[in-house]
């Protein structure tokens, strides 16, 4: 047992004094917390050291927009017809120049861009004439004559180069690749705000199509999107699942002790611990991704074990006679060195 007459200091003499370090502490560890960042990317998955992981970044170095496409299915019954290349030329411009994320200080813009798009319009052919090879888009224009849109279709849909690549054989869809600049693709901040930017231009178009009396289907994909797409799952399902867990757990603790106040002080401690646990992650810089994204909830777990032991000890204390703060003292000063050993069995 750690020195009981420490611990009567600290809840009797110098509360005040311990109030103010903790509300320190929460505040400084709260500021941490909004520095948290969740990253799910399959990097993070392998040690710094590992094989794998020194090849997988030797691959990033020499590919680094490998991961940077994002792919836009574009389906309309009149694709192949002026007006649906119209408006899929006008879906590709906004893509073009779509920006996105914070803004640079330095060039006042923002810090996300498109590098390229590459779709129906733009695709290059590579064609043979002649015995002389020639490189030429697909359609030269959106409001091609008659023939070239005919070409350009039985291309599109037929030749092994472009067939299930840029349209399939009925004709009736069309794929886009829109790539992302390395720094954007890697940057978690700025998948996320790609993800919402790329969401209100397709809704945007959607509307248009709409307007005119068009069903038009615009669907985006691909490794940014998917990837900033979980993250956004994971951030919803942690919005819903925590309060519903502290809820239960804030139940289950007035069943047990039939005590609003001392399941109130269980409750605090928990969220104090959650909240500086997240405040130490973010102050670090750790990403929250796959396998650290169980750590608030060991913690929680933690937390409502010890601190039920504390207050059990505590009631005992009170039950036996001693003063309210007497028993706190006690309390703290028998479980201290058990419930340290046993999260340092956990951690370990």
């Amino acid at each position: 047992m750690l020195s009981e007459p420490l611990f009567r200091r600290l809840v009797g003499d110098r509360i005040v004094l311990g109030l103010l370090l903790v509300l320190a502490l929460t505040a400084g560890f709260g500021a941490g917390a909004l520095n948290l960042r969740v990253d799910f990317g399959i990097e993070l998955l392998f040690p710094t050291s590992d094989p794998a992981r020194i090849d997988y970044d030797r691959f990033k170095e020499r590919f680094p927009l490998e991961d940077a496409h994002a792919l836009v299915l574009f389906e309309a019954p009149d694709l192949y017809t002026p007006a649906g290349l119209k408006r899929l030329e006008a879906l590709e411009r906004d893509l073009a120049t779509l920006r996105f994320g914070p803004t640079d200080p330095e060039t006042q813009r923002p810090r996300g861009l498109v590098v390229s798009t590459q779709s129906l319009l733009s695709v290059e052919d590579v064609s043979d004439e002649d015995d002389e090879l020639t490189v030429a888009p697909l359609l030269a224009s959106s409001d091609p004559d008659p023939a070239e849109l005919e070409r350009a279709r039985t291309k599109a849909t037929q030749d092994p180069l472009f067939a299930w690549r840029i349209s399939p054989p009925d004709g009736r869809s069309t794929t886009m690749r829109v790539t992302l600049d390395a720094a954007s693709a890697r940057d978690e901040v700025l998948r996320t705000a790609f993800l919402a930017a790329i969401r209100e231009t397709l809704a945007k178009h959607e509307a248009l199509a709409k307007a005119a009396g068009v069903e038009q289907s615009i669907v985006a994909s691909g490794l940014p999107v998917i990837r900033a797409a979980g993250i956004e799952l994971v951030n919803r399902d942690m919005a819903t699942l925590m309060p519903i867990a502290y809820g239960l757990i804030a139940l289950l603790l007035l069943v047990a002790f039939a005590h609003f106040g001392e399941m109130l002080a269980t409750m605090l401690t928990v969220g104090a611990a959650v909240g500086w646990t997240y405040g130490v992650i973010g102050w670090c810089g750790i990403p929250l991704q796959t396998l650290t994204s169980t750590t608030p909830l060991v913690v929680m777990i933690i937390s409502v074990s010890d601190t039920a032991h504390i207050v059990t000890h505590y009631r005992e204390g009170v039950l036996a006679g001693l003063k309210r703060r007497d028993a706190i003292a006690r309390a703290t000063a028998e479980a201290a060195v058990p419930c340290l050993l046993t999260e340092l069995v956990i951690a370990g």
